[in-house]
């Protein structure tokens, strides 16, 4: 029994009246089926429907089912006791729960992301699966793919600078050439050397023994990581 003044209640205003003001909200959450359907018989809806109503009549409850003052100034000290215990454990499970929530939306995240990183290199993926034969992979590609960019970097930086690339009459210009031009223009324009660790011309060599290799050169995840972080350094060096 709740108090001196519920123990004279019904037992349907007790258990109604217990009910909304330790679960009601996390119970209607946590089984709607329960409460949606006023039309529901069972013998659980029909007697908290009856309580309920009988605890509006009163003032114990208003017309949105919450407690009202009159509802407090009717427990004794020992009940809102127990029903601060069975808060704080209703609480604890609500808790964990949100945990248990928060853990699986990082683990949908985390998959949604590893989903749009696979879409993303979708095209390497397909090529290193085409060209098997030849004994390339998502590795090889990516490693040949990150020492082009060096020279592409150095090209735009060079036009961004107003520089024409300075070459042997009669010739086109080579790697030597872009990468003598443009230690010159840093030089000259922004009174400055590349201060990345690795040098494009290293990573220029590393190109052509891919390319001269072919399938016979293995590259590891690790070193094409690696490689990429070097390319990264350069063009960050640049100053694009």
């Amino acid at each position: 029994m709740l108090s001196e003044y519920t123990k004279y209640n019904s037992e349907n205003e007790n258990a109604a009246l217990y009910y909304h003001m330790v679960y009601q909200r996390h119970s209607r959450n946590a089984h709607p089926e329960l409460f949606g359907d006023s039309s529901w018989h069972s013998s659980f809806y029909k007697r908290l429907s009856e309580g309920e109503e009988r605890l509006k009549h009163k003032g114990i409850l208003d017309k949105n089912l919450n407690p009202t003052d009159l509802a407090y100034q009717t427990l004794p000290i020992e009940t809102l006791a127990d029903m601060l215990k069975k808060l704080r454990e209703e609480s604890i499970k609500m808790a964990d729960k949100k945990e248990e929530s928060d853990r699986k939306i990082l683990e949908l995240e985390t998959r949604y992301r590893n989903l749009q990183s696979m879409e993303r290199y979708k095209m390497v993926n397909e090529i290193a699966n085409e060209f098997s034969l030849l004994g390339v992979d998502e590795n090889w590609i990516a490693l040949l793919i990150s020492t082009n960019l060096v020279e592409q970097a150095i090209r735009m930086k060079l036009e961004r600078l107003g520089i024409q690339i300075k070459a042997e009459e009669g010739k086109s210009p080579n790697f030597k050439d872009l990468i003598d031009t443009l230690g010159n223009a840093l030089k000259e324009k922004e009174n400055r050397a590349l201060e990345a660790l690795i040098k494009p011309k290293q990573l220029y060599d590393i190109r052509s023994k891919i390319d001269h290799a072919g399938f016979k050169m293995k590259v590891t995840q690790e070193q094409a990581q690696a490689i990429f972080v070097l390319v990264k350094n350069i063009i960050d060096d640049l100053r694009l």
